[in-house]
């Protein structure tokens, strides 16, 4: 009997150690198994790191253009706002520049005008003068010579100072016109440049 339950014994311990092999062997697949699997994950993680470090990369690069983009439009749209400000201040310098030359052309045309209203009336005055003068110089020239001269006058010398008479009063005539036309002619030509 204890021959026997040696036997068994044996038998069960042969038993064992082969169970013991087969589960070794499993193992080793298993492991082997769990290795590629491990090594496909592990090559399957690195394309999705790969991947995804590539998305990031070209994220990366769209989001540099797109600042670069949005900068450039910045700055562009800046120097259009300074451009349009430029020009809207050279509008309204330019707009006052010719309000006030256009004020300075109004008063000096009044200036002028009122210059030459006042050399116009001057000229007139003066010619009124001259004119009352020359009246004056004619009436004394027509008066008769022959009443403080001599009575023995002769009718030849009587007749050569009535000539001479009216010889200066037709001279003093033709020098009235004269200055006349002179002082009309200077007041036409005031009134052409105030007219301008």
């Amino acid at each position: 009997m204890q021959e026997a339950c040696r036997r068994t014994f044996a038998q069960l311990k042969d038993d064992q150690k082969t169970v013991e092999l087969e589960k070794g062997r499993k193992t080793k697949l298993e492991e082997k198994q769990d290795l590629t699997a491990q090594k496909k994950e592990s090559k399957d993680t690195e394309k999705d790191k790969q991947k995804a470090l590539n998305e990031a990369k070209k994220q990366g690069e769209e989001a540099i253009k797109q600042k670069m983009k949005d900068e450039a439009d910045k700055r562009k749209q800046e120097a259009e706002n300074k451009q349009a400000k430029a020009e809207e201040e050279a509008k309204i310098k330019a707009d006052d520049l010719k309000k006030k030359r256009e004020e300075e052309m109004a008063k000096k045309k009044a200036e002028d005008k009122k210059a030459s209203i006042d050399d116009k009336k001057q000229a007139e005055e003066d010619a009124s003068k001259k004119s009352k003068k020359a009246e004056e110089a004619d009436l004394d020239a027509e008066q008769p010579k022959l009443a403080i001269e001599p009575i023995s006058k002769t009718k030849l010398e009587e007749k050569q100072d009535l000539a001479a008479q009216k010889k200066e009063s037709q001279d003093t005539e033709k020098a009235k016109q004269k200055l006349w036309m002179k002082l009309r002619n200077r007041a036409k030509s005031f009134e052409t440049k105030a007219e301008r």
